[in-house]
């Protein structure tokens, strides 16, 4: 009878990881649309680059903020249904978006709603793939983790550039929020999940915890410069909105053909060895970065990039998810996207106030990188 127990419980699990790799790629690709080219539509409809920078603060901040009061409500509704919840408010996102070139002024409350649709949901999915994934196998799973949703987004930026520059920005809206709508379809394939120890606040700050948090502050930097000011730089170095998802498209490529790999590998050697790797790489990219001047460079240096990445990606992400599902609760979680709002708000922060913007977002980048050689 136990036994019995012990292989559904197995085969649910298996189950629950797919869901998670099905809804993460409808999803992917859906935002994939339209993500990387937010920024630029942003400058497209004469804001400036601050305007830009704060937008994402506001994005961020949400995120972090609302990350506690997402797990309580997981709590009491279930990760699954705070997804389903999410959902209106993430359609809002995007109507938003489309409607902003008439209402100027709802810009950063666009923002707010973003952000808070977003804590609803990483908070949730990464606590389903914490209990669903398991301690032997993390690094494979969060490979497909990783790569799935790349691979589902592969042509997404380059879909989404032909379709903003033939029929305009807002039919490219159109389409990806109705993808999104149909994104959470395949989390209820089976039952709904719920935290097995109560959310508590008191949980957050430990000193195991902490440890992580220099990592969690780091992808800050990495982020801001890989998602926001690289697609800027490029868009207007090549002045081509086509070139933007090129690009994006190439980076997707470098990733999904390094993730499965590290993934594999990382299971089996010390993760502390691919994050010095990833470290060191990923300074030495964004140190050339910023002397990219053709098409060309842009396309090596990103396909690069989304290699050198993953060395970082996927094996900090195994260890965080070997902590969480350690815990057997949802406060690292929080932690975790506390950490990572934070992280990306500072950077942003601190790039409103300086001049050449680009070139101390990417020096950040690599000097975040190199955290990671001593983690």
């Amino acid at each position: 009878m136990d036994t019995h127990h012990h292989f559904h419980k197995i085969h649910l699990l298996k189950d629950e990881l797919s869901e998670v790799y099905w809804n993460l790629a409808i999803q992917s690709f859906g935002l994939s649309l339209i993500s990387i080219f937010i920024p630029i539509y942003l400058l497209q409809l004469g804001y400036t680059v601050s305007n830009v920078l704060l937008f994402m603060i506001f994005y961020f901040g949400m995120v972090a903020v609302f990350s506690p009061l997402s797990a309580l409500f997981a709590n009491k509704f279930g990760f699954k249904h705070v997804i389903l919840f999410r959902t209106p408010l993430l359609l809002a996102f995007m109507a938003g978006l489309y409607f902003l070139p008439n209402f100027r002024n709802i810009i950063f409350f666009i923002a707010i709603v973003g952000g808070i649709a977003g804590s609803l949901y990483w908070i949730s999915i990464n606590s389903i793939f914490s209990k669903a994934s398991d301690k032997k196998h993390r690094g494979k799973q969060v490979g497909k983790l990783v790569s799935l949703p790349s691979f589902a987004s592969l042509l997404g930026p380059l879909i989404g550039g032909f379709v903003a520059v033939a029929f305009g920005m807002d039919i490219l809206l159109i389409i990806s929020f109705v993808i999104l709508l149909v994104s959470p379809i395949p989390l209820f394939f089976t039952k709904e999940v719920k935290p097995h120890v109560k959310f508590s606040l008191k949980k957050l700050m430990t000193k195991e915890h902490a440890k992580f948090l220099k990592g969690f502050l780091a992808d800050g930097p990495r982020f801001v410069a890989g998602a926001i000011l690289w697609p800027i730089f490029v868009y207007i170095i090549l002045n081509d909105t086509v070139s933007v998802g090129i690009m994006a498209t190439l980076g997707s490529v470098g990733v999904i053909l390094f993730t499965v790999y590290i993934g594999k590998i990382s299971d089996k050697i010390n993760r502390n060895v691919l994050l010095r790797l990833g470290g060191i790489l990923g300074a030495l990219i964004w140190s050339i970065r910023i002397f990219a001047k053709q098409a060309w460079h842009v396309f090596v240096l990103t396909f690069c990039a989304g290699m050198f990445t993953v060395l970082i990606d996927v094996p900090f992400i195994a260890m965080s998810f070997d902590k969480a599902n350690k815990d057997k609760d949802d406060a690292f979680i929080v932690f975790r996207e506390l950490g990572l709002g934070f992280g990306r708000v500072i950077t942003l922060v601190v790039l409103m106030f300086v001049f050449q913007t680009f070139i101390i977002g990417f020096s950040l980048s690599g000097l975040a990188s190199l955290v990671f050689t001593v983690f």
